[in-house]
């Protein structure tokens, strides 16, 4: 059985935050701060203007995410810049068979509670090229109780529905909140295009494998065969 999630979102949290190199006690860390917020402040509109592009001419119902980040030190939000696409819903009998839910960790913090195994087929593209950069086309089981090298932040994105209740309450699901409603479930194909800050390693913050490109958009798409 391959290895997917870690059970704890919230290490994913910490691993995007817009966090200082530290190396002294006399660092400026105001200045550093600021300087990665203007570069992730480039970065996310450069790889915007590859997705429009990408999109002027693609074929699909496109959904673009409505989910921001805030650049405190610029006085501004950007988008996440994720676009999804459904392709196949799951049955109403899979539907009711599997729900997210979650838990608290921190004042009005929450985290999905993620499946246990997820049977998955998947793949990843350049917007350039049609041909798979890494994909799995017959399907394994993934154990979302442990990590896995090739395991990206848009994977998480991804699977999580975009809100669950809590109390009663929507619950606060920071940058990790889905793309659908309920989430991925048995019977669910997605397709999303996602800027290159969500392809990062949720635990180390590091640029996964060689496969996917340097400072560029792709696009995951994942087949739920079976979920638990």
């Amino acid at each position: 059985m391959k290895t997917l999630f870690k059970p704890l979102f919230a290490v994913i949290v910490a691993a995007i935050a817009l966090t200082s190199c530290m190396k002294s006690d006399d660092t400026d860390y105001e200045a550093e701060a600021l300087k990665q917020e203007r570069a992730l402040d480039s970065l996310f509109s450069a790889e915007k203007l590859k997705i429009n592009d990408y999109l002027a001419s693609a074929e699909g119902n496109w959904v673009k995410d409505t989910v921001t980040m805030s650049l405190p030190r610029l006085g501004k939000k950007i988008e996440r810049g994720i676009w999804s696409e459904i392709l196949a819903e799951p049955t109403e009998e899979d539907d009711k068979a599997y729900e997210y839910k979650v838990q608290n960790v921190g004042y009005n913090q929450h985290q999905i509670v993620p499946p246990t195994t997820v049977k998955l087929k998947y793949a990843v593209y350049s917007l350039t090229s049609q041909t798979p950069l890494k994909q799995d086309a017959t399907g394994s089981d993934y154990n979302f109780s442990n990590t896995n090298t090739h395991l990206t932040v848009a994977w998480f994105i991804g699977f999580s529905p975009y809100t669950v209740k809590h109390n009663g309450e929507n619950a606060n699901l920071l940058l990790l909140a889905g793309l659908t409603e309920k989430g991925l479930k048995k019977g669910s194909k997605i397709r999303i295009i996602a800027p290159s800050y969500w392809s990062v390693n949720p635990y180390t913050g590091q640029k996964n494998a060689d496969y996917l490109p340097a400072n560029a958009p792709v696009i995951y798409e994942f087949e739920v065969m079976n979920i638990q």
